[in-house]
């Protein structure tokens, strides 16, 4: 059994051999689980599949051989070509891996969506250091996670195909020996097995908390531990094509709606999104102590050979009598071990923080401001190379992930939104029939009650559960920011917005929880940002209008000057293709970017755009590299967010390597497109573009628009 050890010669035949030997693998495992018969009925059909294109007979006695398999059999020849496929996808993943390394250094290689690629580019904009600096200081970009029917691979599944992965990876990697290989071969071979005595998938109903945990799977085992790894990447290939050396501010956070979307999910109550604020609160201060605990292995620098700053034995000795521990712990370190004693002292504060008990960190800076006096002292007594390695990428993770893990979006349907606030006016005794009045009339209702102190709703008010429930999830936003962090939450986003009373009608309710503060008829203070979603063709086409009576709102205005003159928001690819098809879709998307963009700027407001994009072509998906670079121009000037949707999610972030592939690919692109905007750089004749277009784009959508409605088109999409 011989997989292929790495070479400079390294092609698609090793991919090949790789993958007749894990069939070679399995068709074992099919043997010794469930006997010979099963394994010869795979192969037979296996080997007729391969030949069905040019062999006019093979499709027949395919037929045949499915039809006289009883129900069990069938079942395992479904799973053995499942396993097969998996075991395929690994090799193929390994494979890209390991081709990226041999080129990596190959200067000549500019790899489609590396950074390489992009800094190349950049090059020719003739920008300074300064420049740089600027657009470096723009970029944020939030890959927000969603729970999705279209996955429903078991965690436990998850778990052994990376393990699969990382022992192939190791194979190809490192040089081994045969008794080496024998053992990998081995390793591989009962993960195979233990694949084939697993249930793929789940014979209980699934929890929210179930979707919680499983996207926390990535976050925690593949996202935090490879963060280090790219910004590594980023830094390296920044200095070396661009000779960019500056400290690099945290580019990328990262959001999830698992266990916050309420849209279509009715099992997303208060307390399920209460309780995965302090799930992911809980497992990022667990890192972190796992960080604190494998540094403290590796610093054992002694004040006997290397001196440490006295800002940092001032605060030990503070900190020790705060938390009543004594000067030294023979057990633990040696005396003169100053650096683990504050490791120590850190360690303790963040256990009293995930307790709540004792002297703990009352916000993530504090925790910053302790590691970063570890990290001066080293820098200004020879420890440069230690603070680099072993202190920096732990304050980049903190940066990024704060106590709160991932931000989490509030996400509510209009009609419900529109329902709550109809029930509100009229028990108050202030407007019944709210819905039935004119959208202008609506507009003028809301204004006046946003900016007036007195509130609509009070706790003996008689409403309904499901109003109840949508003031109750829009003071889920303070809790957050109250409980966890002023960075857990901020977003509150309408789906099927339509009218400008949609996004008033949640100010209004936000008042009513104190999300914003009304002082003399004016909004004083504002928690949150309220994003519409247009996701119809209808509502594309209409969303600058939308956007343009809501800027000219008095209220609204008072609103945006609170959060910083910044109007985020959200275009819906998978609805809008559903709705228009493919190519209106994606036309009606760009249109109403450039609209969207010049209407903020007549207002002097910044636009960041949430592109909520599927997996698949049809739900909006597709190399997100060359998406982000076709955006119009000037669209993103270094802020986007972007979902991430479904089995997208172990596509990318599973495998580690693809994972840092997956952030370099996204973060080359914004990076480009930033400097692009900073340069005013501009697409030739795109008006022109536009214009020319309209007829394709109309052709296209009447099309499509009879095939959906065909009387037989729902029993053919079905079958």
């Amino acid at each position: 059994m011989h997989f292929m050890n790495i070479n400079l010669d390294y092609s698609e035949t090793n991919l090949s051999k790789n993958i007749k030997e894990l069939g070679f693998i399995l068709g074992d495992v099919l043997k010794e689980q469930e006997g010979i018969s099963l394994f010869n009925t795979v192969e037979k059909l296996r080997a007729l599949t391969k030949v069905v294109r040019v062999d006019s007979h093979a499709k027949s006695k395919i037929k045949r051989i499915v039809g006289g398999l009883d129900l069990n059999t069938s079942h395992n020849v479904i799973k053995a070509f499942s396993i097969y496929f998996i075991l395929v996808n690994a090799a193929d993943e390994v494979h890209k891996i390991v081709i990226d390394k041999l080129n990596e250094d190959k200067t000549e290689t500019n790899r489609i969506g590396s950074f390489r690629e992009s800094f190349n580019q950049i090059k020719s904009l003739s920008l300074t250091q300064k420049d740089l600096t600027q657009i470096i200081s723009r970029i944020e970009i939030i890959p927000v996670f969603t729970a999705h029917p279209t996955e429903a691979t078991r965690q436990t599944i998850l778990k052994k195909i990376l393990r699969i992965s990382n022992l192939l990876l190791e194979n190809e990697l490192m040089y081994k020996s045969d008794t080496e290989q024998k053992d990998i071969y081995e390793k591989i071979k009962a993960e195979i097995t233990l694949l084939w005595q697993s249930n793929e998938i789940r014979f209980s109903k699934i929890s929210v908390e179930d979707e919680v945990m499983r996207g926390l799977f990535f976050f925690k085992n593949v996202i935090y531990k490879e963060l280090p790894s790219f910004y590594n990447k980023l830094q390296h290939d920044l200095n070396s094509m661009l000779k960019y050396d500056a400290q690099l501010p945290p580019l990328i956070k990262f959001g999830s709606w698992i266990g916050a979307d309420r849209d279509g999910h009715p099992f997303v109550s208060t307390d399920v999104t209460k309780r995965t604020f302090n799930i992911h609160k809980k497992e990022i201060l667990k890192l972190y102590s796992d960080d604190l605990n494998n540094i403290y292995e590796y610093l054992s620098t002694s004040t006997y050979l290397k001196k440490v700053s006295r800002q940092l034995k001032t605060k030990l000795t503070q900190n020790q009598k705060k938390l009543t521990l004594p000067n030294t712990d023979k057990q633990l370190r040696e005396p003169s071990e100053i650096y683990r004693a504050y490791l120590y002292v850190i360690y303790q504060k963040l256990s009293n923080t995930l307790s709540q008990n004792g002297v703990g960190y009352n916000n993530v800076s504090e925790l910053i401001a302790d590691i970063l006096l570890i990290r001066k002292s080293l820098n200004e007594n020879e420890g440069e190379i230690i603070a680099e390695k072993f202190i920096d990428p732990l304050i980049k993770k903190i940066e990024t992930f704060g106590f709160y893990f991932v931000k989490l979006d509030i996400r509510q349907n209009s009609k419900l939104i529109r329902n709550a606030v109809d029930e509100l006016f009229s028990t108050s005794g202030v407007k019944t029939y709210f819905s039935k009045l004119s959208e202008e009339t609506k507009t003028e209702l809301l204004t006046k009650e946003i900016l007036s102190s007195r509130p609509l709703s009070n706790p003996f008010q008689q409403l309904t559960s499901q109003t109840r429930q949508i003031l109750e999830e829009i003071k889920l936003i303070d809790w957050g920011i109250t409980n966890i962090s002023p960075n857990s939450i901020s977003d509150y986003i309408i789906s099927n917005c339509e009218f400008v009373s949609d996004i008033l009608s949640v100010l209004l309710l936000a008042k009513e929880n104190g999300l914003i503060k009304i002082k003399n008829g004016k909004i004083t203070e504002s928690s949150f940002d309220i994003l519409p979603l247009f996701e119809t063709i209808d509502d594309l086409r209409n969303s600058g209008s939308i956007m343009k009576n809501l800027f000219d709102n008095t209220a609204y205005k008072q609103q945006l000057n609170c959060r910083k003159k910044v109007q985020k928001i959200m275009l819906g690819y998978s609805d809008s293709n559903k709705d228009g098809g493919i190519v209106t879709s994606n036309f009606e998307l760009y249109k109403a970017q450039i609209g969207l963009k010049e209407i903020c700027n007549r207002h002097k407001l910044q636009m960041i755009l949430f592109h909520g994009r599927g997996g698949s072509i049809s739900r909006g998906g597709g190399p997100v590299n060359r998406s982000i670079l076709a955006q119009p121009p000037s669209t993103i000037e270094g802020k986007i967010k972007l979902t991430e949707q479904g089995e997208m999610i172990s596509a990318k972030f599973l495998v580690p390597q693809t994972a840092v592939k997956s952030l370099e690919t996204v973060t080359s692109a914004v990076i480009l497109q930033t400097a692009w905007s900073y340069r005013k750089r501009t697409a030739a004749k795109i008006y022109n573009f536009i214009k020319d277009f309209e007829s394709i784009s109309e052709t296209a959508y009447s099309h499509y628009r009879k095939l959906v409605q065909h009387k037989d088109f729902f029993e053919y999409f079905r079958t």
